[in-house]
């Protein structure tokens, strides 16, 4: 059962910073509660909720200073705790 459950865990599509567009991210409610928490100063930005959308965390990083690589880390590292929809 352990090996069928990390074969099972290993299918998992998770979220990226680097590859998954925001707009996917804000409308998943589990994704959204996380940029919320780790960086609500760009999430309250409304730039980042419009034309972010079409970009990715890491394309957006270089406007945003907050984004530093240990930043998108730890939101890399709570994306791979839930799993991604459709």
């Amino acid at each position: 059962p352990a090996l069928a459950q990390a074969e099972q865990t290993s299918t998992t599509a998770h979220y990226s910073v680097e590859t998954t567009l925001v707009g996917k991210l804000i409308d998943d409610p589990a994704a959204a509660a996380i940029l919320q928490k780790l960086i609500p100063t760009v999430w309250s930005n409304e730039m980042f909720q419009s034309l972010g959308r079409d970009l990715t965390l890491k394309a957006i990083q270089q406007y945003e200073a907050v984004l530093t690589d240990e930043k998108l880390a730890e939101i890399q590292a709570e994306f791979d705790k839930i799993p991604a929809k459709g």
